[in-house]
């Protein structure tokens, strides 16, 4: 009996939330068709936008410098991935769930590699602040990850009127790409002073 009073509860939230956000069924059927089309294999922009968005944080990490790694971030290549995973698991659709995870594992691959041979090639490769503060994530950037999931979902839901100023700051706040080129990094100096 106690369950069936959470899952009203929680029915009449969600339908709260749905009008006053001003999500309507086709808005909901848009939104899932977006999310699920951005999950290709074969669109070669996205590909690029992985390799050119590695390359920039790759360079903004070793240089040290934030506002290089912040324009790495806006790219946000992986955002696709991610929010297909999220959308997957909450509507159960394990096809659009694998096709995401694939899709953010060879992502991750990409970039990781390429962050790699740029290590590799470059005459210094000396640790920098923005590497380290990307070495030791904590509770709160779980907290912080939270929000701004939460926060997209929103910003993506419901129906653009004007500028949709979230999504930069969601791109920002949930971005994938410098720890993954830290850890192309990692592999990188590994593999350079590694005898042999």
């Amino acid at each position: 009996m106690q369950r069936l009073k959470i899952l009203a509860q929680f029915s009449r939230l969600r339908r709260w939330f749905a009008q006053n956000l001003g999500v309507s069924t086709l808005r909901k059927e848009q939104v899932y068709l977006d999310i699920a089309q951005s999950v290709t294999l074969t669109d070669a922009s996205y590909w690029i936008q992985v390799l050119f968005s590695a390359g920039i944080a790759t360079l903004g990490l070793v240089l040290n410098s934030p506002a290089v790694i912040i324009g790495a971030m806006l790219i946000s290549p992986l955002m696709g991935s991610i929010l297909a995973n999220g959308l997957a698991l909450a509507a159960g659709d394990a096809i659009l769930a694998l096709r995401a995870v694939v899709n953010l594992i060879l992502s991750c691959g990409l970039a990781i590699s390429f962050a790699v041979v740029l290590v590799l090639i470059l005459p210094f490769q000396e640790m920098t602040d923005e590497i380290l503060a990307r070495t030791q994530p904590n509770l709160l950037d779980l907290v912080i990850a939270l929000f701004s999931g939460a926060v997209g979902a929103v910003a993506i839901c419901k129906e653009a009127k004007g500028v949709v100023t979230s999504i930069p700051g969601v791109s920002i706040a949930v971005a994938l790409m410098p720890p993954l080129c830290v850890v192309g990094y990692g592999i990188a100096t590994a593999v350079s002073v590694s005898p042999g």
